[in-house]
């Protein structure tokens, strides 16, 4: 596949580092495992297209000695193929991009938009899309949308380093650097619907699906990072009005609603921003955070706990107009649980989570009827109000008492927990997090404690009835009383 040049060197070292001729680059076509293409250190190539039988030579004329550094065969067309070539070594940095359309009969020169500076190492062609495509340099990466004719800039956040290989796998872009490590662009469907997007005036990207798993993800830039733990939903607005809303939905095979976020939604975690231009949504796979109890710490572990694999809808609607998109949430590869596991799993997580909101919502009631009944008494004579003041002492040492089974407001912060013991919220919130902390199934030790919770929780709140007796009890003393609902706080 290569032939004596009777250009040689001004030198030859004895240990033969200047003796070329050595393919450099193999490359089977896609279509047909007899058709081979070969590169040479020397700028040579050839091809092949009865396995091997017959080698044709096609080298790029007027190109001068170089290296194929890489040949690529076009996925979508027999015919079409790539070739990166290089003449660093004689340092001549011009990029250089081959393409031809017949089997490398005839070539042409596709660098446009490349740095003059930036010798090309590599270029692929996307699996899933013609003409797109991706060339590594010595000094970044580029991205062209019409068969290397235009060439962008797609660095990204992507230091500026040698690419020496790259490849589409699914839907994501794996770079290979030389010294800056491997890096992954996840999500390429951004590129292959970038001209429906340009032609609409909102547009929702085809979400990747996701995988639940437990991988450990660290904030720190110093390490590699994993994909996000869920969707990433991009959206384009063309020219974004503040005064149009957007909403999201998320609903599960059963059409329940799971998760939902909106721009003009009063609660801060379920809050969406939208802008003029690209926007990205990004859901964990987690149910709403708990409300909490206003004034009371509970540390960490206060989180929804995450929905089951399977099938799953998102619905986007800006203004008049909707999207919806089919999702999958698929198990953790690295483990092995069935469906109804999952399921009874998420039944527990249910019938916990459902304890947890009842107590805190509980807890702020009477929390917030004692505030109101503490006013009251601060704004009225206990010598003129005494049965009043009387039967308030009565509900405040009621709720005191329902309070202090239900949380622990003495605890400022997660040590606290040494002079101030837990109590029920803190103890829901634990075997919630347990369960949902792993991969089902649910342990026989888990599923006792559950009933155990729910024992306590039913006894917790059946003194509820008793309280709310008091404050009718009391509601109606006021009335009889002639309280007044608006007075100037009493002097001490």
């Amino acid at each position: 596949c290569s032939r004596e040049r009777s250009r040689r060197r001004a030198s030859n070292e004895g240990a033969g580092g200047e003796i070329y001729h050595a393919i450099y680059y193999v490359a089977e076509s896609p279509h047909t495992p007899d058709v081979i293409y070969t590169g040479a250190d020397d700028g040579m190539l050839h091809i092949t297209k009865n396995g091997g039988g017959d080698w044709t030579e096609i080298t790029i004329p007027n190109t001068g000695e170089g290296m194929v550094n890489q040949i690529e065969v076009s996925p979508h067309d027999p015919g079409t193929v790539y070739v990166a070539f290089n003449r660093y070594k004689f340092n001549d940095f011009t990029p250089h991009i081959f393409k031809s359309t017949d089997y490398g009969q005839t070539w042409n020169r596709m660098v446009n938009g490349i740095a003059n500076d930036a010798h090309v190492r590599v270029i692929r062609e996307d699996p899933k899309q013609k003409d797109l495509l991706f060339a590594g340099t010595e000094l970044g990466l580029y991205v062209s949308f019409d068969g290397g004719i235009k060439w962008n800039e797609f660095q990204q956040n992507l230091p500026i380093v040698p690419i020496t290989d790259l490849m589409v796998h699914g839907n994501d872009l794996i770079i290979a650097t030389q010294g800056r490590a491997f890096w992954v662009m996840d999500d390429l469907n951004p590129l292959y619907e970038l001209s429906q997007a340009a032609n609409t005036d909102f547009h929702v990207y085809e979400p990747e699906n996701a995988i639940r798993d437990n991988a450990f993800r660290s904030g720190s830039t110093a390490i590699g990072q994993n994909p996000y733990p869920g969707f990433s939903v991009m959206y384009y607005i063309k020219e974004n009005v503040d005064s149009i809303p957007l909403k999201v939905e998320f609903m599960n095979a059963s059409g329940e609603l799971v998760r939902s976020y909106a721009s003009d939604a009063s609660d801060r975690q379920e809050k969406i921003t939208k802008k003029s231009g690209m926007n990205r949504l990004n859901w964990n796979l987690s149910r709403v955070n708990f409300d909490g109890v206003q004034g009371v710490f509970v540390g960490l572990g206060a989180g929804g706990h995450r929905v089951a694999p399977g099938r799953y809808t998102m619905k986007m609607t800006y203004g008049d107009q909707d999207v919806t998109k089919r999702l999958t949430v698929s198990p953790d590869p690295k483990w092995e649980a069935t469906t109804a596991e999952y399921q009874e799993q998420q039944q527990q997580l249910e019938i916990v989570r459902e304890m947890i909101e009842g107590l805190q919502a509980k807890a702020n009631d009477i929390r917030s009827i004692r505030g109101q009944i503490q006013d009251m008494q601060s704004r009225i004579s206990k010598d003129d109000f005494e049965s009043v003041h009387e039967k308030a002492d009565e509900i405040i040492e009621m709720i005191n008492t329902s309070e202090e089974q239900k949380v622990q407001p003495d605890q400022k912060t997660f040590q606290d927990v040494i002079n101030f013991p837990n109590k029920l919220e803190v103890q829901l919130l634990h075997i919630y997090g347990t369960i949902d902390g792993v991969e089902p199934p649910v342990t026989d030790g888990q599923k006792k404690r559950v009933r155990d919770m729910t024992s306590k929780y039913q006894e917790v709140m059946n003194q509820a009835g008793t309280i709310e007796k008091g404050l009718n009890d009391l509601m109606e003393l006021i009335r009889t009383e002639k309280v007044p609902f608006i007075a100037a706080k009493k002097k001490k």
